[in-house]
């Protein structure tokens, strides 16, 4: 028997858990969205940012994999695209975190955005 919980109940504990961590600490910011917004980075650090982005891509796409294998997910889904467009979410979220959005939007747009996992 599987005790873990469905894909889409854990990506929104912590997708917004995310998001919600920014809005009470605005100032924290996310260094990954800061080390490619702020300013012109140099080629090491764009690499480092890609390399982290590339890490929490790969848990994701492991993670929806997973969840195809347990039947929480259909197969026309693509592991990887999915995951893409997460982590693409993820920073979108810290960037309306900084800009200090209320609650009541972020769990909306984690709700749509959950909404790529029909």
């Amino acid at each position: 028997m599987d005790f873990a919980p469905d894909i889409r109940t854990t990506l929104r504990s912590v997708l917004l858990a995310l998001a919600l961590a920014d809005v009470s600490d605005p100032e924290r910011g996310c260094l990954l969205v800061n080390a490619t917004t702020e300013r012109a980075a140099p080629g090491s650090t764009v690499e480092q940012v890609r390399s982290t982005m590339a890490a929490v891509e790969s848990v994701l796409t492991g993670a929806l994999e997973r969840a195809r294998v347990r039947g929480d997910l259909g197969t026309a889904q693509s592991p990887v695209e999915l995951a893409r467009f997460l982590t693409t979410f993820i920073q979108g979220l810290h960037v309306m975190g900084n800009a200090r959005a209320d609650r009541s939007f972020l769990e909306s747009a984690v709700s749509t955005a959950l909404k790529v996992l029909d």
